[in-house]
Order: C-alpha cells, then structure tokens, then sequence
C-alpha cells in the first residue's frame, strides 16, 4: 500500500516549575515545536503524565502545562493540532501512548 507521509511532532514530557510553568527543557522543546510548525503545521501530541506537585497541592500533568503555554504562547497553532497524552510516566510510554494518541486522532 501506498501511505502518504504526515507531518506530526511529539513533544514528551519534561519537569515543570513551581509555578505551573514549562521548566527550562520543556520550554525549549514547546519553542521549537511552534517554530517548526510554522513552517510545516500538523498535529502535535504534548505527553506527560508526571503530575506536577508542589507542597501538598497536586497541579497538573506536564502535557497540560505545555498545551496551556501553547495556546498562549502560539495561538498561530490550531486548537484541533494540540494533542494531549497525559497517561506516560516514561520515554517508553511517551512513545506508545502518542501512537495510539495520533492513530485516533487519523
């Protein structure tokens, strides 16, 4: 069978601040997933299912961190391209669970 290719980007996981915001590796990656996209759009699966905690307050995943600093960031980003994948607790799972994530997505 002849696939076509899409172009997709994954973005896993990385620490977050104690603020809620992207830490300096996440933040790195999110610039560089909105430059790209720029330039060729497709979906974009942000993962991460470390929860972000601080204190005794449990804040959010670090894919959700990421996609809220995307929409204000990159608002150029179309709303159905931001996928989130907030099950993963390792590189592995990043890995598998975006797969599921984009084959759902079509």
């Amino acid at each position: 069978s002849n696939r076509l290719m899409k172009t997709f980007y994954i973005v896993p996981g990385a620490p977050t601040t104690a603020d809620a915001q992207p830490g300096p590796f996440l933040l790195g990656r999110l610039r560089r997933v909105a430059e790209l996209y720029r330039k060729a759009p497709g979906p974009i699966v942000l993962s991460g299912g470390a929860i972000a905690t601080y204190g005794s307050a449990a804040v959010d995943t670090e894919a959700a961190i990421a996609v809220r600093w995307l929409r204000r960031e990159a608002p150029f980003i179309a709303e159905q391209h931001l996928l989130l994948e907030t099950q993963a607790a390792d590189t592995f799972q990043n890995a598998f669970n975006a797969r599921v994530v984009l084959t759902s997505a079509g």
